[in-house]
């Protein structure tokens, strides 16, 4: 009877711990989709600026120098300034092929002195402003629609899939560095790495594709989005860690996406590095259309996470961020994330 009883009890025990198990997991979860931001609006789709309203604002950054939040809108062909509080400044650009001028602006980094560099895919240059808006200085690359630059003490970056597509394309050729470092003469230093054949589905001319940045101990580092793969280089150029970042829940998810295709799928939206942590931001819309979450990882330089934040209140304002350009971020002084939204397009404020 006693063991009986003894017997019981220990059952009741093992399932009470099972059921308190089940219960902490469950708030966990639901603490894991719960934003501790709030979304406001910080320039609309229909709000008036110099007699303009915002077109195809495809990225964001933030000048350190002036703190001036830095718009770039590839459909009106310029970069828009403005303050933190979302006041207009200035812009530069316009569509010609002139020096402030663009016909397909592409990208866009700030060094740390302020100077502001962009690219133009259609003019096949790069173009050096003041971070006041004077002109510096430009010279000739050709690059394609999947080259991102980063610049780095002194140092352009460029990562591109001209190597795969050139412009008079006949036939795929395999891209033969990871990294094109250049000065800002436009002379070409050297290249790191090699790109990697990491299979799969898709062409193997995507496989190079990412974000490059060097660090002040004169590592490299890419994070290719289209495989959701950070490779790290030595000065030397020679590759010293890779990681799948599989730690990161839409990059696993992608990974087990039945209709998952190299080619077709990105892991992530945009990268920056602050010198210290790598900032990432993904979209749980890219494997689930019914989800649009986003998450803001801080990764340190040996692809560990640090920390996590959760964005998912941005649908309230109707947007679609995987509707055309991916969406892009930048951290204010303080604290405050501004994100770009494609289509309406916008930008959100997302307050802590």
């Amino acid at each position: 009877m006693l063991n009986k009883l003894l017997l019981n009890r220990i059952i009741i025990n093992i399932f009470t711990y099972i059921y308190i198990l089940f219960i902490m997991g469950f708030v966990l979860y639901a603490q894991e989709k719960q934003s501790s931001y709030k979304c406001v609006k910080f320039i609309g789709y229909d709000d008036v600026f110099n007699k303009e309203y915002l077109y195809k604002p495809s990225l964001i950054r933030k000048n350190p120098i002036s703190n001036e939040v830095i718009i770039m809108d590839s459909g009106n062909r310029c970069l828009y300034f403005f303050t933190e509080e979302g006041k207009y400044i200035r812009k530069i650009g316009g569509k010609g092929q002139g020096p402030r001028e663009f016909l397909g602006l592409h990208y866009l980094d700030i060094n740390n002195n302020g100077d502001i560099y962009t690219y133009d895919i259609n003019n096949q240059r790069l173009t050096i402003f003041s971070k006041d808006g004077f002109y510096l200085s430009s010279f000739k690359y050709i690059g394609s629609e999947e080259t991102h630059f980063t610049v780095s003490q002194e140092e352009i970056l460029f990562n591109t899939n001209r190597a795969v597509f050139p412009r008079n394309y006949s036939g795929v050729v395999k891209i033969d560095a990871c990294i094109f470092v250049y000065d800002k003469n436009g002379e070409l230093i050297r290249d790191i790495g090699k790109p990697k054949d990491y299979g799969g589905m898709g062409s193997n001319n995507f496989y190079g594709v990412g974000i490059p940045f060097k660090d002040k101990e004169q590592n490299y580092y890419i994070f290719l989005y289209r495989v959701g793969i950070a490779r790290k280089f030595n000065n030397l150029g020679k590759l010293i860690k890779e990681s799948e970042l599989e730690t990161i829940e839409t990059i696993r998810m992608i990974r087990k996406h039945k209709d998952y295709n190299i080619s077709a799928w990105m892991f992530f939206d945009d990268v920056f590095f602050d010198g210290t942590y790598f900032y990432l931001l993904t979209d749980n819309g890219v494997y689930d259309n019914n989800t649009k979450t986003a998450y803001l990882y801080r990764i340190d330089k040996e692809f560990n996470i640090v920390n996590k934040e959760v964005l998912n209140s941005y649908v309230e304002l109707g947007a679609t961020p995987m509707v055309g350009r991916r969406p892009s971020f930048v951290i204010l002084n303080s604290g405050n994330i501004l994100m770009t939204i494609y289509t309406p397009p916008q930008v959100v404020k997302f307050i802590k």
